[in-house]
């Protein structure tokens, strides 16, 4: 019986509708998309998964929440590394990043200001100032920082490619915090449910609907700029006829 295929490129997402955003074509079998759920013990295990399948670089996919007031939804992320409460600043793979800028310059800006790992979910305006003021990154996540520990430990290069889904000034209605579970599902039906009928809350339910929509079309244009494997460097990657 033949074996699957190894995977070049590996991919963790903390949410579902992240790996939606990620346009695998049918019958593309060099790139794995694992949506390992949110925060950061999730995302290491799903990117340790990926490395044990062999796989020749990780990324770190998905939205982020703007610390930078400047940013703005869809903006788009090339950090040069993420900050962490643990280890300080983890690089990024600087040519594999350098290739992904020079693959989407003249189509898609891109902010190369370093993430900050959130601990959590960041709800309010006061959270994310405070995440600035400690750390002077643009964004945050959950699970970049994740991934980059577990590529330096398994000797992997790294990147991250995030959109800005929601603003520095934004903060997230109660309805969606208490309806997010960590296994990266999205019950948007359960949201609605539980903001009632208030029109405020409707409304603002509407934008960041509408603001994580523009990062995930931000997202989805990276991809097909770049290639499916992400401009991942040939010196990295086997070619497709190798096993």
């Amino acid at each position: 019986m033949a074996k699957d295929p190894v995977p070049v490129l590996g991919v963790v997402c903390g949410l579902d509708r992240e790996a939606a955003w990620f346009p695998t074509g049918s019958g593309e079998t060099r790139v794995a998309v694992l949506v390992g759920g949110m925060g950061h013990r999730r995302a290491a295990a799903a990117a340790r998964s990926l490395a044990a399948r062999g796989v020749r670089g990780l990324v770190s996919w998905g939205s982020a929440a703007a610390l930078d007031p400047a940013l703005a939804p869809g903006d788009l992320l090339l950090p040069e590394g993420v900050i962490t409460a643990r280890r300080g600043s983890l690089p990024a793979h600087t040519e594999w990043r350098t290739s992904l800028a020079e693959a989407l310059a003249g189509r898609i800006g891109t902010v190369e200001a370093p993430l900050a790992e959130a601990p959590a979910v960041l709800a309010t305006p006061e959270e994310k100032r405070s995440l600035r003021e400690a750390t002077g990154a643009a964004a945050a996540d959950m699970e970049t920082a994740a991934v980059a520990e577990v590529a330096g430990r398994a000797g992997l290069p790294w990147v991250a490619l995030r959109a800005v889904a929601d603003t520095a000034e934004d903060s997230l209605p109660a309805a969606v915090l208490s309806n997010l579970t960590t296994d990266g599902a999205v019950d948007a039906g359960a949201i609605l449910r539980s903001a009632g009928l208030s029109p405020r809350v409707f409304l603002s339910l509407l934008g960041l609907g509408r603001s994580h929509a523009r990062a995930g079309k931000t997202l989805r244009r990276a991809a097909r700029a770049a290639g499916p494997l992400l401009r991942l460097p040939a010196a990295l990657a086997p070619s497709p006829e190798v096993p």
